[in-house]
């Protein structure tokens, strides 16, 4: 945990010495973002990873047999300010075997708060489910159910 906050320091002191001070904001129009410098883009990484593992829910509960658990996030990637990763999912089953696959996540940084060290994660939105042994109308069906699970602006530090 320590190493990661270091980093996170490290970045914030290298974006500021870069001349980057106050806040990045795309609250307003879509074409109005401003991408994330460089120097920032790992601390945010880390950090999405960290707090997204943290909000996803569990386990959600589909119907009387089935169990859907969002397991982990891994492969974070930031460019510019969209925000892609990919989630471990397991599905459990009562009837047939349980299968496991992953989801793709996206979302859209609203804003990064330097002083704060606060960012806001906007728009989180699952785009597909892949699991195995599952026709690809339930895939769409899991889908569906994950983006009411998870929620969809999600604020963290750094």
């Amino acid at each position: 945990m320590a190493k990661k906050s270091n980093r996170a320091s490290i970045a914030v002191i290298a974006a500021a010495a870069a001349g980057f001070t106050g806040t990045l904001s795309s609250a307003g129009a879509a074409s109005a973002c401003q991408p994330i410098p460089p120097a920032l883009e790992t601390a945010v990484e880390s950090a999405v990873t960290d707090n997204v593992n943290a909000a996803l829910p569990q386990s959600h509960r589909l119907n009387r047999r089935k169990r859907l658990t969002m397991q982990s996030v891994r492969n974070v990637e930031v460019d510019g300010c969209r925000v892609s990763l990919r989630a471990d999912v397991r599905l459990r089953r009562k009837v047939r075997r349980n299968a496991n696959g992953y989801a793709n996540l996206s979302g859209r940084i609203d804003s990064i708060n330097l002083a704060d060290r606060r960012a806001c994660l906007s728009r989180l939105n699952v785009g597909r489910v892949r699991v195995s042994n599952t026709t690809r109308i339930g895939e769409r069906a899991y889908q569906i159910v994950a983006n009411k699970a998870i929620p969809n602006t999600l604020c963290f530090s750094f």
